[in-house]
């Protein structure tokens, strides 16, 4: 009873500073408040998202108590969240006269300095800031992060090493740390750092998250869903780790585990259109499309704009044959998201079954444009040339897909499918040899472009000879 009468005689009192100050906003007046009573008003204010209340309390604040440094400082916060950094920041030169060794006005001196990118100035802030402040480890991320911002990533990583040997549970250092050695290729590196940590540090999730996100990145989705399993042992309603489980059995195409960890964290973390869409791909995967279009309409309800969820209802539309209705759903997407491949690639296909010849070959080329390393899009883009008479045409296309991804044996065996039926007999041979050398097992391809036995059997007379030839080499 004694908590809840102080907490209430609390509100009462912000309320009173509060109606005090907007009084004196609306009479354009000055009447006396001490400085708790304008730094519970300004906080209010701030809780409530008045912003512009908030900058002009501060303000008024000032020409009672021109000196106090918490009421400057909290208008320096103001002044930058309005991205007005070059007043932020010489009111903060004005402060550090007054309090030229508070670590508080040098920290955010140099994050100003760093949002400005005056990478140089901010550097040596932090740099003098290490004399006087304990906050080591913060201050070595933000020295760590001023050399990422300046593409200068060995030494970033430095730094941020550092800032996480003081400090563990520092997350801005472990998530900065990793996406420099991912930007460098060096994620293999990182193993043995972050199991050390983990190991050393196993009470804090934060670190298992990490290491989980580090695995996760490097294709070793078990490895991940244990590290991300460990984080929860230490905080079981750490909704990420469940979301990045949910994503590691998605790529493990265990699509019902894969729905049980995204509905968790539906259940921690409350609706999210981006949650919505994750639980309507797992049902997609299955092949349970009615289910799945109900989670994708669930995330459009929460954001109309969410083009994944669009390309989902497009994906399903197609698998149930109706095609109009998936032509306007990846149309949306696309017209939300033009870069992304995969849509470009569904709607290529979709137009193609529609009759939409042009339109499918025009989806295919942006596809290529946007990505030309993919062989899907070489695959298809012939196939569907093939499937309407236009062989001359698929072996072009093949042959631009060949010089894109590297002689990849799926596009090696389809040219080489092609090269038959044109009747290139020599050039077919050619294809198929290199071809077998890269991938024998993929050779089976062939016989589903020659279905009668006869011309089976004469495809594994000329792979057992090209593979008798190559052993003798």
């Amino acid at each position: 009873m004694i908590e809840e009468s102080s907490s209430q005689e609390k509100h009462e009192s912000t309320q009173y500073f509060v109606s005090k100050i907007e009084g004196m906003i609306e009479n354009d007046e000055i009447l006396y408040m001490d400085i708790v009573e304008f730094e519970s008003a300004i906080e209010y204010f701030l809780e409530k998202g008045q912003i512009q209340k908030a900058l002009k309390s501060c303000e008024i604040a000032l020409r009672i108590h021109p000196y106090s440094t918490d009421i400057l400082l909290t208008k320096v916060q103001i002044l930058s969240f309005l991205e007005r950094n070059q007043e932020a920041l010489e009111l903060l030169e004005k402060i550090e006269m007054l309090s030229p060794f508070d670590s508080e006005v040098l920290q955010m001196k140099g994050q100003l300095l760093l949002l400005n990118n005056r990478y140089e100035e901010a550097l040596t802030c932090f740099q003098d800031l290490l004399l006087y402040s304990s906050e080591k480890s913060d201050i070595y991320f933000h020295i760590g992060f001023i050399y990422q911002s300046q593409e200068n990533y060995e030494k970033a990583i430095s730094y941020y090493k550092k800032a996480i040997h003081i400090n563990p549970q520092n997350e801005e250092a472990l998530q900065e740390l990793l996406y420099c050695l991912e930007l460098l290729d060096r994620l293999e590196e990182a193993i043995p750092f972050y199991e050390m940590l983990a190991y050393e540090n196993s009470e804090l999730h934060a670190v298992w998250y990490n290491l989980g996100l580090l695995y996760h990145k490097l294709g070793n989705y078990e490895r991940a869903i244990f590290a991300f399993d460990q984080a929860l042992v230490m905080n079981p309603d750490f909704s990420s780790a469940y979301f990045f489980i949910g994503n590691a059995y998605m790529n493990l195409e265990n699509y019902e585990m894969a729905f049980q960890y995204y509905l968790t964290t539906l259940k921690i973390e409350g609706p999210s259109a981006e949650i919505y869409c994750h639980l309507g791909a797992t049902r997609e995967k299955m092949g349970d499309y009615d289910r799945a279009i109900y989670y994708f309409k669930k995330a459009l309800q929460e954001d109309k704009n969410y083009d994944e969820a669009l390309y989902g209802m497009g994906v399903c539309m197609n698998a149930k044959q109706k095609y109009i209705e998936a032509v306007h759903f990846l149309r949306s997407a696309i017209d939300l998201n033009p870069e992304e491949v995969e849509y470009w690639i569904e709607i290529a296909e979709v137009e193609y079954k529609l009759g939409n010849y042009q339109s499918s070959y025009d989806a295919f080329e942006q596809a290529s444009l946007l990505d030309p390393e993919i062989p899907e899009i070489w695959l298809n883009w012939s196939l569907a040339l093939y499937e309407n008479g236009e062989v001359a045409k698929a072996i072009q296309i093949l042959e631009t897909g060949l010089n894109q991804t590297e002689n990849d044996p799926d596009l090696l065996y389809r040219m080489c499918a092609y090269q038959l039926k044109a009747g290139h007999f020599k050039k077919a041979i050619n294809y198929l040899e290199i071809a077998l050398s890269t991938d024998y097992e993929g050779h089976t391809i062939l016989y589903d472009f020659f279905p009668r036995l006869e011309a089976q059997k004469m495809i594994a007379k000329i792979v057992k000879d090209i593979k008798k030839s190559l052993s003798d080499l």
